[in-house]
């Protein structure tokens, strides 16, 4: 059964740590990770805004 995890930080090198890290923890337990999906609500002049998340989706099994 495919599986997914959502990591969401407020800043891309947060997301980086969270996504390696989750990773590291399915690996352990023997999960396959498929693919990772990225996404983020920042746009333009707003990057800075305290209301900026970056997302990520792993996919696993």
């Amino acid at each position: 059964m495919v599986k997914t995890n959502t990591v969401v930080r407020p800043t891309p090198r947060a997301l980086d740590t969270g996504v390696s890290s989750t990773i590291k923890r399915l690996e352990t337990q023997d999960y396959d990770v498929l693919d990772v999906k990225f996404s983020t609500n920042a746009c333009g002049k707003d990057e800075d805004s305290a209301l900026v998340e970056y997302c990520a989706m792993i996919i696993y099994k």
